[in-house]
């Protein structure tokens, strides 16, 4: 929270249009605070190297047509152990050294409207920063009418463990964060693309999981249960993320193929 006093000496005449600005100025997101410093600032995704400030002031999208707005957001030295979360509001000012790492975790929420109908949609997304630059994160963009679009940009061999917790952390605080089957699969061959084939195998056993309890749902027709169309992609995408899997380890068949068909 941004801390804001007023003096005490302030005269009736010029006290409430004062207070008034500092209302304003208390209650600014650092996204408005960024973008009133830089009028031709242009919201931008997440991407490798983007400037920290820039960064967390593109957390926000003002609308129209849907609105981004963000809450519950920590600013953590991630450094120390145990972590230290520091004032949030000053995340605009923060300079660090060049091999300092700060994480960024947010919920964003999404809010769209067409006539009558609204839709929103909340996810947390989290930013990993050494240095003041963006160097991996775990992050729901909103696509068309506010539809949650998972991005993985995986951390450097020397921060995995930090991946790991702030993921498990996103999830805990924000269960509804939480990978479906197909985005569990999709960020598996995200994964095996930065040469992580053992931490894809781990994503493939989570979407499996994810993938038995969805076609649970849709057997029984529960509310909010998948389509068959999309349990039919996701399917799919866990068959390329098996082959994918396979490729990067040097195995040319699979072996459940080979187990069926025998020696011959």
């Amino acid at each position: 929270m941004t801390r804001c006093t007023a003096s005490a000496t302030l005269s009736r005449v010029h006290a409430l249009p004062f207070l008034l600005l500092l209302v304003l100025a208390c209650s600014a997101t650092p996204g408005e605070r960024w973008r009133a410093a830089h009028p031709g600032f242009e919201r931008r995704a997440p991407s490798a190297g983007q400037p920290l400030a820039e960064a967390v002031a593109s957390l926000e999208e003002p609308g129209p047509p849907q609105t981004v707005s963000v809450s519950d957001t920590r600013l953590l030295a991630v450094d120390p152990d145990p972590w230290q979360q520091l004032d949030a509001d000053a995340v605009l000012a923060l300079r660090p050294g060049p091999d300092e790492l700060h994480a960024v975790v947010t919920l964003r929420t999404c809010a769209h409207r067409e006539g009558l109908r609204r839709t929103k949609v909340a996810r947390a997304s989290w930013l990993l920063f050494q240095g003041g630059r963006l160097e991996a994160y775990d992050y729901w963009e909103f696509g068309e009418a506010c539809a949650p679009e998972h991005r993985l940009l995986p951390a450097t061999e020397a921060h995995r463990r930090l991946e790991r917790e702030l993921s498990r952390d996103v999830v805990r605080r924000h269960p509804a964060s939480r990978l479906g089957p197909a985005d569990s699969f999709r960020k598996g061959l995200v994964l095996v693309e930065h040469d992580r084939a053992d931490d894809a195998d781990a994503m493939l056993a989570v979407g499996n999981r994810e993938l038995g309890e969805a076609t649970r749902a849709a057997n029984e027709e529960q509310k909010d249960a998948p389509s068959e169309e999309e349990l039919a992609e996701a399917r799919a995408l866990r068959a390329e993320l098996k082959r994918a899997i396979r490729e990067a380890r040097g195995i040319r068949e699979d072996p459940e193929e080979r187990f069926w068909r025998g020696r011959d």
